[in-house]
């Protein structure tokens, strides 16, 4: 999963961050890491989010924030876009248009009074998306388990959901997990059925946590919500040679790689982050005061890379 360990290569997938939530007083600071923010109805919060705060019309997007903060951007797409890296039945000029039909469709929707039974299947709908993102993340690096599993634990999580620590050797989860391990010709003791348990259950609290900071909450991304998402996404998961407690939540020490590609020296990456978070903080009150046009391609691509990049290894590396 996510290793301090020197020349790594694995790449960890993404998390979704665009949301915002009901109007919940947040709770106290913990020193837990698996406690931090991880236990709402992240599907109620995101659907009352979309439903009160976002108007998608014709590209223009217009939210306002729980703390009644205005601000009004269009999205576009940007001149940079490379069309040769999609297959022939894919034209960008086609598809982007597609896209803000399909947005606009989707506000007019939650702009009416949705019945119960259509608000339950559009939050187990975004509940599904955010498992499988967890599913294919962890596939990556080979950590977790089947897509069964992973949503079935998932969705407990995303739900607010109360799960056990540790399960026991007798129980039918822990025999599929076994399972899993043992298809995948990966080692299957007490110990490895329990990490990849707990592979699922941090990355779906991680997740959890991120998007409840910057959207529930209403908060701005920063070094210490990035961090704080690190920690619980490693929660007493221990790297090869270095017990969880040393590496969890905290930006690398070690020179790595990618490949051929080396990543940026340890002791550069606390000014790379600060780097990259001013010029998101710059970046975006440019575009809202002068309500520029935005490439949604570049922006959260840029971030994006930076973000799921330190997530997948542990702070291992920074891109920017």
């Amino acid at each position: 999963m996510c290793s301090p360990t020197k020349r790594t290569k694995s790449k960890r997938g993404s998390q979704s961050n665009i949301f915002e939530g009901l109007k919940i007083k947040p709770a106290s600071p913990s020193s837990e890491a698996s406690s931090l923010s991880t236990k709402i109805n992240l599907a109620k919060s995101i659907r009352h989010y979309m439903q009160s705060t976002f108007r998608f019309g014709q590209g223009t997007v217009s939210p306002h924030s729980l703390n009644g903060m205005r601000s009004q951007f269009t999205i576009c797409m940007d001149e940079a876009y490379d069309y040769k890296i999609g297959t022939q039945d894919f034209d960008p000029d086609t598809i982007f248009p597609e896209i803000v039909s399909l947005g606009n469709q989707l506000s007019a929707i939650l702009q009416k009074q949705l019945t119960p039974l259509q608000e339950s299947e559009f939050e187990d709908h975004i509940l599904h998306c955010l498992a499988t993102i967890v599913y294919g993340s962890n596939m990556i690096e080979r950590a977790g388990s089947g897509s069964r599993i992973t949503l079935k634990l998932c969705m407990a999580i995303f739900r607010g959901e109360e799960i056990p620590d540790d399960i026991g050797e007798t129980e039918e989860e822990f025999q599929e997990l076994k399972k899993g391990l043992l298809r995948n010709d990966m080692p299957a003791n007490v110990s490895a059925v329990l990490r990849s348990r707990r592979e699922i259950v941090q990355h779906a609290k991680a997740a959890t946590h991120m998007i409840s900071q910057l959207c529930v909450y209403d908060k701005d991304l920063s070094e210490e919500i990035i961090l704080q998402t690190h920690k619980i996404l490693t929660h007493k998961i221990d790297a090869e040679s270095t017990p969880w407690k040393e590496y969890s939540g905290v930006y690398r020490t070690d020179e790595v790689s990618a490949g051929l590609h080396p990543f940026p020296h340890h002791s550069l990456v606390p000014y790379k982050m600060k780097d990259m978070i001013r010029e998101l903080q710059s970046d975006m009150k440019e575009v809202i005061a002068k309500r520029l046009t935005l490439s949604p391609l570049l922006r959260s691509t840029l971030i994006s890379l930076s973000i799921f990049i330190l997530l997948s290894t542990a702070m291992d590396a920074c891109v920017v």
